[in-house]
């Protein structure tokens, strides 16, 4: 899969989906910010008296902005010839579905409008299999249990379920946008893809992308969101997204910084699976890894700082599911991974071995972990020592192992570039012991001292 830089994301708590600067959907995540995802290309095209625009080239001019703040994107296109198109892509807060409105002005040219989709269902290229139910009007896609079906208002009056195989260039719904003919076949099975038409002449049309884990379940969805209006779920998106904005502080600043602030927020929650409680970096782009490790994982380190960005900004929900998750994820050395599937598991890594690991993961981790425990009053202070003390204990008994000459031991640097001593996972390591020291005075005086004697001397090491 091609390396996509995405220049939007929006989503909720089930699904995320990232898009390109002139409305080419890139990724769509679902049902977790990491896994599984169903796109490789979602594209749209215009064919005119027998030649084809695909509207993500360089004919097409693009404006795009949030046209409520947050949670909805609007993507202005125009063409040289006239024909303008506008995109209003908005993801419910209550359901795993994409909805699509397009405003389209042809200009009084004459031609086909098309949505074209290369799904790669559940993660899985091969071995997909589609339909088209003429009955429900309604184009399917799956894999295992994961569904992805296309409905639209109005109904689509020709479709194709094709193949991405260069082998068989005649069979792909992409040739058949190009020609300006759909096979209108029912059915297919393997490396696929699929589009619909329209008459150019449509003024508006409404594209819904549904996620299930059934068939029955995508069928329902598909007739409970289609029976409520486009307009009703954009205004509870809009209102969703500005009642979080404003449960958040009040920061005093610029207005011409307020915009970009609350933008940073919007980013910030749709990382976060509220579920699992963990964050990936950012949505994957570099899906096999050719320019660089990926960045759809969880981090340690990134997260705390996203989570106690979140706290300081008026959202102290974040950090304790995170610390709660944790817990669950500590290695038996009393370390933490690289990094991690936000359900937990370990992801691909360069930190296998004790030489290769980032101990600052793991001193972020105490660090925060403790640090949130002295700020609570004494009766919650005294519930979270008993569920979380061994975990924090472990870990820092872990650094404790790792700088017993003063400073750590050699490991991978912040950036996963050399190998060595550092300055910054010294820093991490003091500042985690201190804070474990601060939350071990009412437990064990001896290990209280032995943590903040210990961070003293990595202090005193590296000045």
């Amino acid at each position: 899969m091609a390396i996509k830089q995405p220049n939007s994301i929006i989503g909720n708590s089930q699904l995320l989906a990232t898009l390109g600067m002139k409305g080419e959907i890139f990724n769509i995540y679902y049902p977790r910010r990491d896994h599984a995802q169903h796109v490789a290309d979602a594209l749209l095209a215009i064919n005119t008296y027998g030649n084809y625009h695909w509207l993500n080239t360089i004919d097409w001019q693009s404006k795009q902005y949030h046209p409520c703040g947050n949670g909805i994107l609007k993507t202005d296109l125009s063409h040289f010839s006239g024909i303008a198109v506008s995109i209003t892509d908005t993801i419910p807060p209550r359901y795993p579905v994409f909805m699509r409105c397009f405003e389209i002005d042809n200009n009084e040219i004459e031609g086909s409008f098309y949505t074209y989709f290369d799904f790669e269902v559940g993660g899985m290229r091969e071995k997909n299999a589609g339909f088209y139910d003429e009955e429900n009007d309604i184009l399917v896609q799956y894999w295992q249990n994961n569904y992805v079906g296309v409905v639209t208002t109005p109904p689509f009056d020709e479709w194709q379920l094709g193949k991405t195989l260069d082998t068989a260039w005649w069979t792909s719904a992409k040739w058949g946008i190009e020609r300006g003919e759909l096979q209108k076949n029912k059915e297919e099975i393997g490396n696929m893809n699929m589009a619909a038409r329209f008459p150019l002449e449509t003024k508006e049309i409404i594209e819904y992308i549904i996620f299930a884990e059934t068939r029955e379940e995508l069928y329902n969805l598909k007739t409970k969101i289609t029976s409520i209006s486009p307009g009703q779920l954009i205004t509870e998106t809009c209102d969703a997204w500005n009642k979080w904005i404003a449960r958040g502080k009040n920061i005093n600043m610029p207005d011409a910084f307020t915009e970009y602030y609350h933008q940073s927020l919007h980013v910030l929650r749709l990382l976060f699976d509220e579920r699992l409680g963990s964050m990936i970096a950012a949505p994957e782009f570099d899906h096999q890894y050719e320019k660089c490790g990926g960045y759809g994982f969880c981090w340690n380190r990134d997260t705390v700082e996203a989570v106690y960005a979140l706290q300081t900004a008026g959202y102290p929900e974040y950090l304790p599911r995170f610390i709660g998750w944790c817990k669950k994820t500590q290695l038996r050395d009393g370390s933490w991974f690289q990094r991690y599937w936000l359900d937990g598991t370990l992801a691909p890594s360069w930190g296998n071995f004790d030489y290769s690991t980032q101990i600052d993961e793991t001193a972020s981790t105490i660090y925060a972990m403790a640090r949130y425990g002295n700020t609570l009053p004494c009766d919650a202070r005294e519930d979270y020592i008993d569920e979380y003390w061994e975990t924090i204990k472990r870990g820092a008994e872990y650094l404790m192992r790792r700088t017993g000459e003063g400073l750590h031991s050699p490991c991978l640097d912040l950036w996963e570039t050399y190998y060595g001593c550092f300055t910054y996972t010294n820093a991490a390591i003091s500042a985690a012991l201190e804070a474990a020291s601060t939350l071990a005075e009412d437990q064990s005086k001896s290990t209280s001292l032995r943590y903040r004697s210990r961070a003293k001397w990595i202090k005193e090491s590296m000045i």
